[in-house]
């Protein structure tokens, strides 16, 4: 199996906690091939899934094998869609980022971080450090901005150490000129329109309404989002967290918010404000744009590094928030074994309760057949009363006649005996 290796300065290495996981016997010998497959019969029997079994195999799974990895996928879709879906146990959802981190599918695991509703992944302060550590020191800022736009939907942009990543790897992707990636690799292709008017019937209609959070599908305007959002929830904002918010609003085109800014007699990041005003320039749905691109001109701004500033403050927070933070992964950690062996204790308890109970219904029902079998001819005549009432009650059940005339026939003419029948000519 493959292990994620630390490979820059703020990811910690909690390895040797994450292996305790393999602890238990049940982690140990689970063949994940019938597994797999005995999940699949209880989805399509039962229609429902079990938390504790998804948990197990999103914990066991090998990143190594892709069918493996198909089955992961394929599971947290199904299961999202079952009532369980709410009982989701928190482990799951780190050892899936994990796992396709490990596997590096990182696309397919951006594809089902953005689909909230099928997949439910909703991560944690650690999956996102996770994340963010993996994009940022592959230097894959489109993935890096992704999760920071998670983490803004989710609201979390006072996630110690994950904001810091994120508003890194917003910025950086913000600034980009040229972006040598689709922002969605994975998009499903368009539809193509009939060509004959086809009407569907819809639950409501659509007043176009947006709330400015969930509606958002533009990339300039998840990242502008991203990067106001983060940006304004720093508690000790400089030149670059203002810089970013600035740039941010105007990739939102919220040119109002954008002019109350820049009214404020604070100093931006010199690039962010050069970026912004390109942006401006280049947007043809703004209608005060000469008067936006005459305040971004005379802005003040400073001439400082962005990367030196925020990797100072990534390492600053890193220094801060390390030692509560391993301890706590530590402790959140082995609470996850606990839980899921727990978890798979009551399954046990149910099983065997659900085995006795089946055993003594068959015990019962071989019993009543024994005993109809022995005292069949002195219960004879019972059974012939039984089968006379339940025929009673079957003809209740039949049609009625519902004529209001009755209906009679003609009575047939007797034919007389010299009767000579017609000739045809």
């Amino acid at each position: 199996m493959l292990h994620y290796v630390r490979i820059s300065l703020y990811f910690f290495d909690l390895q040797d906690a994450w292996t305790e996981r393999f602890s238990s016997p049940v982690m140990q010998r689970v063949d994940m091939e019938k597994f797999f497959f005995d999940m699949e019969k209880k989805f399509s029997r039962e229609k429902r899934g079990s938390a504790i079994d998804i948990d197990i195999f999103a914990n066991r799974v090998n990143p190594g094998s892709e069918d493996e990895m198909e089955h992961l996928e394929e599971l947290l879709y199904k299961f999202r869609r079952t009532p369980h879906t709410v009982l989701m146990m928190p482990s799951t959802t780190f050892a899936a980022v994990r796992a396709f981190l490990e596997a590096g599918q990182t696309d397919t695991l951006m594809r089902m971080l953005d689909d909230r509703l099928n997949y439910g992944i909703f991560p944690s302060e650690a999956s996102y450090v996770m994340m963010l550590d993996h994009f940022l020191v592959k230097e894959n800022w489109r993935d890096a901005a992704k999760v920071g736009v998670a983490m803004t939907l989710q609201e979390e942009g006072v996630v110690p150490i994950a904001a810091d990543m994120a508003l890194y790897g917003l910025i950086k992707y913000a600034l980009l000129a040229e972006k040598d990636q689709p922002w969605d690799p994975q998009a499903p292709p368009p539809k193509e329109e009939p060509e004959d008017e086809v009407k569907v019937r819809v639950k409501w209609a659509d007043t176009g309404y947006n709330d400015e959070q969930f509606d958002l599908t533009e990339e300039s305007h998840l990242v502008g989002k991203g990067l106001s959002y983060i940006a304004g929830k720093h508690p000790s904002p400089g030149p670059v967290e203002k810089g970013a918010k600035l740039l941010g609003l105007v990739m939102l085109e919220k040119w109002d918010k954008v002019k109350d800014l820049l009214s404020k007699d604070d100093a931006f990041a010199k690039s962010c404000v050069e970026r912004a005003q390109t942006i401006v320039e280049a947007n043809e749905k703004c209608a005060d744009k000469e008067e936006l691109v005459a305040k971004l001109q005379n802005a003040k701004t400073e001439d400082v590094a962005v990367d030196k500033v925020l990797r100072g403050r990534i390492e600053e927070s890193v220094a801060k928030n390390e030692p509560n933070y391993v301890q706590t992964m530590r402790d959140e950690m082995k609470t996850w074994v606990a839980i899921r062996e727990k978890e798979l204790e009551r399954q046990l308890q149910l099983l065997q309760a659900e085995s006795r109970r089946e055993a003594i219904e068959r015990k019962r029902r071989e019993m009543q057949e024994k005993e109809e079998r022995l005292f069949f001819f002195e219960r004879e005549a019972d059974y012939e009363t039984q089968k006379e009432v339940k025929r009673q009650a079957w003809l209740k059940k039949m049609p009625r006649y519902t004529w209001k005339t009755k209906i009679t026939l003609k009575k047939k003419e007797t034919v007389s005996t010299d009767y000579v029948p017609p000739t045809m000519k």
